[in-house]
């Protein structure tokens, strides 16, 4: 089991790697081709001055499928891939926790 929970978490790190270079990617599109959604969506930033309400806009960006109506596929492209990955990127992590619940609860002798 524990060799099942190193991979999920390995998955999860390179994913979440991932994820920063997509972010940089959409972040430097959209600052380039299309300011005033970039300032709508509050200027967003990888890691500076970055706040929740930046990355809410950016989830609600992606699950309205917003890029849709900028008309750019680069952007388009970039964003239902961004939309699936981060569905794929949760279900692994609840993955993870599952089987972390499920060993300690072994481990503590529940079952």
């Amino acid at each position: 089991m524990q060799e099942v929970m190193l991979v999920c978490f390995a998955g999860l790190a390179v994913m979440a790697a991932a994820w920063f270079v997509m972010c940089l990617r959409l972040f430097e599109a959209l600052k380039k081709r299309f300011p005033e959604k970039y300032k709508e969506m509050g200027s967003p930033k990888l890691f500076r001055d970055n706040d929740m309400s930046e990355t809410i806009k950016l989830i609600k960006f992606l699950f309205k499928k917003e890029w849709r109506g900028l008309g750019d596929s680069e952007v388009s492209n970039l964003g239902a891939f961004m939309l699936w990955f981060f569905v794929a990127y949760i279900v692994l992590l609840l993955i993870m926790f599952s089987l972390v619940l499920w060993e300690s609860r072994h481990a503590l002798g529940f079952v």
